[in-house]
């Protein structure tokens, strides 16, 4: 739970460093700051992780057929080659999450998005203060914070 909260407050930390040009310390100050300030909810902050968690799952059917094959050769290549797979899509997420966590930034700090990016996309992440959300508000994944 300390991880999961440490997360949400550090949120735009990377893109406040980059932005703003403070350290560390003042970095995660303003990230927690800004994030507190801007919403008591944020939509989909995993939705990308769950979307490669779910390739990776699909992934692991393979591995699972080739193991009742009991060829301990052709079980290794197949779990070497899934270690691989996950690897690689840890890095894709993390790099999309990181594309998606600047306009963010900049959106909860200026209320503007930046032309590059479609503003549905930006605006539906964040679930602004003293709004509802239910199940039927176009919010398929949210963490509410209280």
């Amino acid at each position: 739970m300390i991880g999961f909260v440490w997360s949400l407050l550090t949120y735009f930390v990377k893109s406040v460093m980059i932005l703003r040009d403070l350290g560390i310390g003042a970095s995660i100050k303003e990230s927690a700051a800004l994030f507190r300030r801007t919403c008591e909810a944020i939509v989909g902050p995993g939705s990308i992780s769950l979307i490669f968690v779910i390739i990776g799952i699909i992934a692991l059917a393979p591995v699972f057929l080739v193991s009742l094959s009991g060829n301990g050769a052709l079980i290794l290549a197949a779990i070497t080659e899934y270690i691989l797979l996950i690897v690689i899509l840890t890095i894709i997420a993390s790099a999309l999450q990181e594309v998606l966590n600047t306009p963010l930034h900049i959106y909860a700090k200026t209320g503007t998005v930046p032309s590059a990016f479609s503003s549905d996309l930006i605006t539906i992440v964040f679930v602004p203060k003293n709004s509802r959300m239910s199940p039927g508000n176009n919010y398929p994944f949210f963490i509410e914070l209280t």
